[in-house]
């Protein structure tokens, strides 16, 4: 995880990969977390992710809770470590993860001045966040029906302009479309680059026939 991570790994690898670490599962400790999340969705693994996210086994989050940790634990579980403490802010990883990876809400300069929002939803069929910034929060809301439709609402905070890319379909017959009106787009790395906003509120589907 640790060179996918860190951008180390050859791309042409990342198939193997990628099937590599999903058959590990949450092999790691809650500090080494964030790093595994980083790997899988740069290896557009983010079903699993997600699937890893809201787990209840007792390598989970949710086990935390059930044990009743404080804020959250040094260790999956008492029987992995039978001195650890109950809390460890870094183990709340996360909320980093919904905030830079499922919104995709990441800074492109210091302060927010430029900032990318590329959703990463997989099977996630809504969500909605308020992500604080020094520039004031920023809003996202995505909807998605399977196979045809994916639609996703921002409020841009004043003093910063954003990148917004949309999840590629897997058709090549697709329509973008920004607060109504057709929209001509590129693909980037692997999504729908739709283009660079000011701030306001957008709304923004692609559509495409299965």
């Amino acid at each position: 995880m640790f060179p996918v991570a860190f951008g180390l790994a050859p791309k042409e690898s990342y198939p193997r990969l990628r099937d590599f670490i999903i058959a590990k599962g949450m092999a790691c400790s809650p500090y080494g977390a964030p790093y595994l999340f980083d790997a899988l969705y740069e290896l557009d693994a983010q079903d699993y992710a997600f699937r890893l996210l809201t787990s209840e086994m007792d390598r989970s989050w949710m086990n935390m809770i059930r044990f009743g940790t404080t804020i959250t634990s040094k260790s999956w579980d008492i029987k992995y470590k039978r001195n650890m403490t109950w809390n460890h802010a870094w183990g709340a990883s996360p909320t980093y993860m919904i905030n830079n990876k499922i919104f995709g809400i990441e800074p492109l300069e210091p302060a927010f001045r430029t900032m990318l929002i590329k959703p990463q939803s997989g099977d996630l069929a809504s969500a909605r966040i308020k992500s604080p910034t020094i520039r004031g929060p920023i809003h996202a809301e995505f909807k998605q029906k399977p196979g045809g439709e994916f639609n996703l609402e921002v409020i841009i905070p004043p003093n910063t302009r954003a990148r917004v890319m949309l999840p590629l379909p897997d058709s090549e017959d697709y329509m973008v479309f920004v607060n109504g009106s057709k929209t001509p787009v590129v693909i980037e790395d692997g999504s729908v680059l739709v283009g660079d906003f000011n701030a306001g509120k957008y709304r923004m589907e692609i559509k495409w026939d299965q």
